[in-house]
């Protein structure tokens, strides 16, 4: 005896939306724009340094250095 026709349905319809989540995912990821996506998620944005943490930078490196 078959199952009931909306059950199949229902766990075909998953089943094509998850293959097409994880075809567009790998689409996305394995391009360029995504390449620079996930490395700027992982590092993080790009803040410019303002002049007192560069002074703080540079009194840390000359205390470094000193020792």
């Amino acid at each position: 005896m078959l199952a009931d026709p909306w059950v199949v349905i229902t766990i075909l319809a998953i089943v094509a939306v998850a293959a097409y989540g994880w075809w567009k995912w790998f689409k996305i990821f394995n391009s360029a724009d995504g390449e620079r996506y996930s490395r700027a998620v992982t590092q993080g944005p790009l803040v410019p340094l303002s002049p007192e943490d560069i002074e703080a930078d540079a009194k840390r490196r000359s205390d470094r250095t000193a020792n």
